[in-house]
């Protein structure tokens, strides 16, 4: 009867050890996978953060295209885990395309301020070609606002050019109106080379009582062939009378005197009556 009591207790203490190992070891079992349970979750956790703090701050760098913003952004995506290599992949794509389209903004950007200084239809024709290319829909609004100020720059260009060509036009017109008006003064008789030429003043004779010239009368009886009478150192001779004859009594000579075949005669062959003037 003690052998057999003997054994019962050593197979319950056998099986308290083996229960008591077991549940030990079930234990540690369950305690390791909770702490890599814990260990993942906080893993995936971290994982996630980061994974949202890339995409955040990619959207930051697309809201405000502050170079600043970017490298913050790209540092972001460069803390990805490897388990995260299709999400890393997918936003450094995305960060990488922001990149092109500001750089084809800030080309857009540069030309147009080229253009608005030199106002050339080259730089007109390649700042629209560069335009074009803007057919993202994140730069819509950019490639609006960039095609007003080209068509201002194309209006302020053809105004200018309206109005060079009108200067133009009024200039070739004042140049003609001026050769005509060259032409016409070549050509036509000017005031001074038609000027009239005063008609000579009048002189009214002289009155014969106050100042007819002293007469002296010639000696009687001279010879009416000798060339004219022979008066005073201060004769005076009066002059002929071209186109009439010798007869010319009556006749008024010059200065108020009268002329008589009657008289004595002078040396053209009139004769001239003493107190007759």
């Amino acid at each position: 009867m003690k052998i057999k009591k003997k054994t019962m207790i050593i197979s319950t203490v056998t099986i308290l050890i083996v229960g008591i190992s077991i549940g030990v070891i079930h234990h540690q079992k369950v305690e390791a996978e909770r702490i890599a349970q814990e260990e993942q979750d906080a893993e995936l956790k971290k994982e996630k953060e980061s994974l949202d703090k890339a995409k955040t701050d990619v959207d930051e760098a697309y809201k405000t295209r502050k170079e600043e913003d970017i490298k913050t952004a790209e540092t972001a995506i460069s803390k990805l885990s490897d388990n995260q290599k299709e999400d890393k992949t997918s936003l450094t794509d995305k960060l990488t395309r922001l990149i092109e389209l500001l750089n084809q903004l800030d080309n857009v950007n540069e030309q147009l301020s080229k253009t608005e200084k030199s106002k050339s239809q080259a730089d007109i024709d390649a700042t629209q070609q560069l335009i074009d290319k803007l057919t993202d829909d994140y730069l819509k609004k950019d490639k609006e606002s960039s095609q007003k100020k080209l068509n201002e720059i194309k209006a302020q260009l053809s105004k200018e050019s309206g109005q060079a060509g009108q200067a133009k036009k009024e200039a070739l017109t004042t140049q003609e109106n001026n050769e005509a008006t060259t032409q016409s003064e070549t050509f036509s008789p000017t005031e001074s080379q038609y000027q009239e030429q005063p008609e000579p003043a009048y002189t009214p004779p002289v009155d014969n009582e106050t100042s007819a010239p002293t007469y002296t009368p010639p000696v009687t009886g001279s010879d009416s062939n000798n060339g004219g009478s022979q008066g005073g150192g201060d004769n005076v001779q009066a002059p002929p009378v071209t186109g009439q004859d010798n007869d010319i009594s009556g006749t008024t000579g010059p200065n108020g005197w009268e002329l008589d075949t009657q008289g004595i005669n002078n040396a053209n062959g009139w004769e001239l009556e003493p107190g007759g003037w």
